[in-house]
């Protein structure tokens, strides 16, 4: 259900207008962004730069109902756009920095509802979705409800509902924040892409605690270099309503911003580390990876305790610390936070692990940058056993960075015994163009298989791996299509897995594959 309200423009449009005089008494009922969505009584933003969009999308708002449009001030309504609001009798007013000042605006129209709740954000390269979905599962195992907004939709864990995006719209953000004001649920958690961050989506959003998990290469065909990619993160920590900042002190830029932020007044700044840091908040020590999982011992200024987890992979330390030190710093105790860390498991497209015993391990995980790829290979070889190989099936989004492609073809060649090499989401791109950007740099090409049908690619690796073997297929994970030509086709690497690891057991399929 998605909360409504009434306001008049007036009081949403103070101190926003050139001219103050223009505000007049009307009132809306909703805000979108989107022309499609306007129905009588919403005020419609307009946001699109493109001048024939522009007037299109203007066009059928009228026609819906809007009662008022915004434009940015700096881009002057065209003749046609004036006729048309003449002839609806639609009053349309110039914001400057439009773009910028839709959070407040909609933060206006909902009541500000993140006021009244505990805010966490979580932003880096890798981990965001991880750590916000361990701090959700911590909450609600203390019996404390959680929202959650992130990659695998918004909900509380257990009744997630996809969205298409990490980060939502400005508007639909408050929107679901006052949803959640009224559920009564008192903390959220909020996955801040770079993309958000730079757009201004959550500049209205009362954040108590920002989270940095890491940085690496990623999201470059947007941001164009890593010191833009950075400024982007760095804008989350940079929101004055900040009272606590965890960052990774084992991360590069999260020294960086350590220092930084050691400026800040009426800012607590909490450090963790897995790799011997002392002068962490939070550290791990004696961390001892197994088939099982991972152990630890958590290290705090005041108390310590071991730690054991079913989750797999030498990062997944680093994402129990920081959500063991956001429980902290909403003042969860120690002891409590303990508890929630241990009963942490595995998410959706996450090192998720299938297979076993009689077949060999397969996980699945979402690792599609050239640093999210090296740390779930390299994790995975330490669980390895024996003469056990490790494989990798993975291949590169199409109409992206491009840059990264042979870097991660080279990661696939120094930490993986076999290699796969399949489609991703080509999207409008060649797979045949991607495939020999990620050949370009891997020297032992005798181990690679080439497959650009991804179902037959996981199919070859599952078939040809030995039973002491672990299969990671990487890129996707928990996304449920994949886009090919421009088309998204229904695909899930896990629907796929389960499919195999059933075919093999059936005695009526493996009877008629020997037959064939």
């Amino acid at each position: 259900m998605r909360v409504t309200n009434k306001h008049s423009l007036s009081t949403l449009l103070v101190g926003m207008l050139t001219d103050p005089s223009m505000l007049t008494n009307l009132t809306v009922t909703d805000l979108t962004l989107d022309s499609r969505k306007v129905g009588a009584g919403s005020l419609f933003i307009s946001l699109s730069v493109d001048k024939h969009q522009s007037i299109e999308y203007l066009k059928q708002a009228l026609t819906s109902g809007a009662t008022a449009v915004l434009y940015e001030a700096k881009q002057a309504l065209s003749k046609q756009a004036t006729l048309a609001l003449e002839q609806a009798n639609v009053m349309a007013f110039p914001i400057k920095s439009l773009a910028s000042k839709v959070s407040e605006i909609a933060a206006r129209f909902y009541r500000h509802p993140s006021l009244a709740m505990t805010i966490i954000a979580v932003t880096g390269t890798n981990g965001k979705t991880s750590v916000s979905q361990f701090i959700a599962q911590g909450l609600e195992f203390l019996e404390q409800p959680c929202g959650v907004i992130g990659t695998l939709g918004i909900g509380r864990i257990g009744n997630l509902h996809e969205t298409g995006m990490t980060t939502p719209d400005p508007i639909n953000l408050q929107a679901i924040l006052a949803e959640f004001c009224r559920q009564s649920i008192k903390y959220v958690v909020i996955e801040a892409s770079s993309h958000a961050l730079e757009q201004g989506r959550l500049n209205s959003v009362d954040i108590d605690v920002a989270v940095l998990t890491n940085l690496s290469r990623d999201h470059l065909d947007y941001h164009k270099d890593m010191a833009s990619y950075a400024a982007a993160k760095q804008r989350l920590f940079d929101m004055e309503n900040i009272r606590v900042a965890i960052i990774n002190s084992d991360d590069e830029f999260g020294k960086l911003l350590i220092s930084t932020l050691a400026k800040r007044k009426n800012l607590t700044v909490m450090t963790y580390s897995s790799q011997n840091n002392n002068t962490a908040t939070l550290q791990a020590c004696t961390v001892n990876l197994t088939t099982d999982g991972v152990d630890f011992l958590l290290a705090g200024e005041l108390a310590s305790s071991a730690i054991q987890s079913r989750l797999l992979g030498r990062f997944n330390v680093d994402n129990l610390l920081a959500t063991a030190a956001s429980l902290l710093a909403i003042d969860v105790s120690f002891n409590d936070a303990v508890k929630a860390l241990i009963q942490c498991h595995a998410i959706d497209g996450r090192m998720q692990a299938y297979g076993g015993k009689n077949q060999p391990y397969i996980v699945i995980d979402f690792a599609h940058s050239p640093d999210a790829l090296e740390q779930a290979l390299k994790s995975l070889r330490v669980h390895l056993s024996g003469d056990g190989q490790l494989w990798c099936v993975f291949g590169c989004g199409g109409n992206r960075d491009t840059g990264k492609r042979h870097i991660m073809g080279h990661i696939a060649d120094l930490y993986a015994d076999r290699i796969v090499i399949t489609a991703d989401n080509p999207r409008t791109e060649a797979p045949e163009a991607i495939v020999a950007q990620i050949l370009s740099e891997i020297k032992q090409q005798e181990k690679v298989y080439i497959e650009h049908d991804r179902q037959l690619a996981i199919t070859y690796a599952i078939s040809h791996a030995k039973k002491i073997d672990i299969v990671l297929v990487a890129g996707k994970g928990h996304e449920q299509y994949q886009e090919i030509a421009g088309v998204k086709h229904a695909f899930n690497d896990a629907v796929v897995v389960n499919h195999i690891l059933q075919e093999a057991n059936d005695p009526k399929q493996v009877l008629q594959r020997d037959k064939s």
